[in-house]
């Protein structure tokens, strides 16, 4: 079988990196003062929705709604059982 045989340190530094070809022997371009890569950010609107005068619904109706709502449905419930047993319904 035959044996590789690696390049040693000294050998690898003065093979490839000190070469006068290495990219680290290049210059950069100068790079103008805008980044290549940038967008700038559309305007962003904000969103102010218009007041409209709307009828507030005072909180006693809504207490009111609330008690008689449930009342009115048992005595309906009541009334329907009542009927039921005299035979009406």
């Amino acid at each position: 079988m035959k044996r590789v045989d690696f390049l040693g340190p000294g050998e690898t530094y003065e093979i490839y990196e000190k070469r006068a070809n290495s990219p680290l022997n290049y210059s950069r371009p100068n790079s103008s003062p805008i980044l290549q890569n940038y967008y700038p950010q559309p305007p962003s609107y904000t969103f102010v929705p218009i007041k409209e005068k709307r009828q507030k619904i005072s909180l006693w109706w809504i207490i009111g709604i609330a008690t008689i709502a449930p009342i009115f449905i048992v005595v309906m419930l009541f009334l329907a059982i009542w009927l039921q047993e005299m035979g009406i319904i």
